[in-house]
């Protein structure tokens, strides 16, 4: 028994030992395995460190870790120096993998190497790096930051695309080119500087990443072969367009590259307003266009907002008025509406405010009820020397006394809802209609034979179809 305990604490002693141990790192290329790479690998702790000189060799078959050990016990790679290259999709979709140190030695780092490491928080990348891959970084969520080398003169396609947690980045003097979707669905990426090296910035490099932040640079430089001074890329607009600034002056592009409102016409703000349109700005006016860049209200407006379920409210000469997105107006702003609230899709009624009025008016500007809005009454006296008030109903102990000044106010009640008859707008209060089945004859020919309408029996008229019949009905106004 004591024997055995003996062998049971020497196993448990070797074990970790073997487990830390260098292991030879093969690679199955070739139709067989090679096992004289001249790299290592050990794993302890969570930690797995390669050493050797040295690439890694993309392997064609098995994966190089052996012995039942798999990316799920890695949360740190330490990359010793010696180490040459990290070959393609090298750590792709480690998931529980935090952290990655790089030695100097390291040139390159292959294409996906890191794709899908959803907890990478943190990597060093080292000056000696002159090339990264596409895709290298791309979907690494938890990845706050990164600083590019200096030694890189490119950011390849989809690089750092899905990072949503990225915030800040660090771009070098030395890059000239950013590739296609470098910066895609960055979403918490608000601000990044872009250095006068840069040359060439790849089709939506930055598209549903900046949300309305904004790009920096210190010269003009190419964006789908066009040369821009700033571009701001917003996820607002539709389809992957985008907003494009130089100088003052604003444009639309569409997902194509297509120009739909162009820089040309000096709008000073484009703004995405809801479903396919936009709000364009110049002069301080307002003017409502289609993303595909079709005016349909001019820039004459001094306010454009949504009023919900496809109509639009707009200010003009200091009033307020409704229309909806095809330019149609609804309600004229010769009302003299001083607001008006969104569209209520349970009674199709419009809030509207006027001097001394309020009520709601139905989507085809009818008032169907008008409020007075009495203010309350405010009279003032002044009480005498002796205390004696001009009013009799200012003088008080409390408030009487030389140069005292006594308000009164008469407070009025709030409107008391009446229930009040309206004759049926359809029908005029009439209860019917005209039969358009019959033309309002009561008779109609089938084949060459007059026959009794079967609809108004003759009668040439219906009940009409808003009312039913009953001319009008009883709504609720305040009184």
């Amino acid at each position: 028994m004591k024997r055995c305990v003996i062998v049971g604490i020497m196993l448990s002693l070797i074990v970790p030992q073997i487990r830390a141990e260098k292991k030879p790192w093969s690679v199955y290329y070739g139709g067989r395995f090679l096992y004289n790479t001249g790299l290592y690998w050990e794993l302890n702790s969570g930690v797995l460190t390669i050493s050797g000189e040295g690439p890694m060799i993309k392997e064609a078959g098995s994966h190089w870790l052996r012995g039942g050990v798999t990316e799920n016990d890695i949360e740190k790679v330490i990359i010793e120096n010696g180490v040459t290259t990290i070959d393609e999709s090298r750590f792709r979709k480690y998931e529980r993998l935090k952290s990655v140190v790089i030695a100097p030695s390291v040139t390159s780092i292959g294409a996906r190497a890191f794709e899908g490491c959803r907890c990478l928080i943190s990597i060093s990348i080292p000056n000696s790096v002159s090339s990264i891959g596409i895709g290298v970084f791309s979907g690494c969520e938890s990845l706050t930051s990164i600083t590019i080398p200096n030694t890189l003169t490119t950011i390849p396609k989809l690089a750092f695309s899905c990072c949503s947690s990225l915030s800040s980045v660090t771009i070098p003097s030395s890059v000239t080119l950013i590739g296609d979707e470098a910066f895609l669905a960055c979403k918490n990426l608000s601000r990044i500087s872009i250095p006068s090296s840069v040359s060439s910035i790849g089709y939506d490099a930055f598209t549903k990443g900046i949300h309305g932040g904004l790009m920096t640079i210190s010269k003009d430089f190419e964006v789908n072969n066009n040369t821009y001074s700033i571009v701001t890329e917003e996820n607002t607009i539709p389809l992957g367009g985008s907003t494009v600034r130089k100088e003052m002056k604003c444009g639309l592009k569409d997902y194509t590259g297509k120009w739909t409102v162009p820089l040309g016409d000096k709008y000073s703000e484009i703004q995405y307003l809801t479903d396919h349109f936009i709000k364009v700005k110049k002069n301080n006016l307002y003017g409502l266009f289609s993303i595909e860049g079709k005016e349909i209200i001019p820039t004459e407006m001094t306010a454009i907002e949504t009023a919900g379920n496809g109509y639009l409210r707009y200010k003009l000469n200091g009033f307020w008025g409704v229309m909806n997105y095809a330019g149609k107006i609804i309600i004229n702003t010769d009302r003299g509406y001083t607001s008006i609230g969104d569209f209520k899709t349970f009674n199709k009624r419009f809030s509207y405010t006027m001097t001394g009025y309020k009520g709601e008016c139905d989507a085809t500007g009818r008032q169907i009820s008008k409020i007075k809005m009495e203010t309350p009454k405010q009279n003032t006296s002044v009480a005498s020397s002796s205390g004696s008030s001009s009013s009799s109903s200012s003088s008080s102990n409390s408030n009487s006394g030389n140069n005292t000044t006594t308000i009164h106010v008469e407070h009025h009640r709030d409107p008391i809802p009446v229930q009040q008859w309206q004759a049926c707008f359809a029908c005029g209060g009439m209860g019917t209609m005209g039969c358009d089945f019959c033309g309002g004859s009561g008779y109609k020919y089938i084949g060459d034979r007059l026959h009794r309408c079967s609809r108004c029996n003759t009668r040439g008229e219906i009940p009409c179809n808003v009312c039913y019949g009953n001319k009008g009905q009883y709504v609720t106004v305040y009184k």
